[in-house]
């Protein structure tokens, strides 16, 4: 805010509280005649500066806070983006491990076993091949 609308600002206020009328004479250079005015005006204006230095600063903390979260919230996500992964390859894993015990107790002996047995040779390679997209991603 510029001065002169900082000093009508001021003088409301002054006004408003009461003061008496011959406080607010200025002299030839446009300062107050009063010195306890003038002294007044002059805590006015060191308070206004200091508030408005506060507020930066503030807004500047405000600032670095904001950074902060958003890098936390990127932290969060890679984590959960980690989690998930380990948890699809514990589950691909599980589906091997599963699929591994059928293969091993299938006796290709009637035509269902050997359509079961190539159900889950598929399945297996299947595995075989997402597991090496997901190297091949890494």
């Amino acid at each position: 805010m510029d001065l002169q609308k900082e000093g009508e600002l001021f003088l409301a206020h002054m006004r408003s509280i009461g003061l008496a009328m011959f406080m607010f004479e200025l002299d030839e250079d446009g300062n107050f005649d009063d010195m306890s005015m003038a002294y007044v005006w002059s805590a006015w204006q060191a308070a206004k500066a200091q508030s408005e230095k506060a507020l930066l600063e503030q807004f500047e903390i405000n600032n670095k806070l904001v950074e902060q979260i958003e890098k936390l919230k990127a932290k969060a996500q890679a984590v959960q983006e980690t989690q998930q992964a380990l948890n699809d390859r514990l589950l691909v894993k599980s589906i091997r491990e599963h699929v591994e015990s059928h293969i091993a107790e299938i006796s290709v002996n009637d035509l269902f076993d050997k359509g079961w047995f190539a159900a889950m040779k598929c399945i297996e390679n299947n595995i075989d091949m997402l597991e090496a997209q997901e190297q091949a991603n890494d």
